[in-house]
């Protein structure tokens, strides 16, 4: 049972970090992932030196973490059809989250 699904759905801009913290996560409109829905690759419209994808149920399916290396392409060939949530953060500490479809 899914019990972030309401939160996630009525909330937004709201990140679940724990269960005792929320962090609010700007889900800004000039940033953009992009093509969605994708199949092989997301791209991003501004570097970003961490991504979390997550699953529907909220699992983390990948993760990129580097304070060296900014990225702006992400190779999600391994994932399977369906709905992710992406969270981000640019070198500048700005954050944020999308949701993506994978074809």
């Amino acid at each position: 049972l899914d019990s972030t699904l309401a939160r996630r759905a009525f909330f937004p801009n709201y990140f679940l970090t724990s269960t005792d913290e929320v962090e609010e996560i700007s889900n800004d409109q000039t940033f953009k992932v992009y093509p969605n829905p994708f199949v092989d690759r997301i791209t991003f419209s501004t570097p970003v030196n961490y991504v979390l994808i997550s699953d529907a149920k909220g699992r983390a399916v990948l993760e990129y973490d580097s304070d060296i290396q900014a990225i702006t392409t992400l190779d999600v060939s391994d994932l399977t059809k369906g709905v992710y949530y992406i969270r981000y953060q640019m070198n500048n500490n700005q954050k944020g989250n999308k949701t993506i479809i994978k074809q």
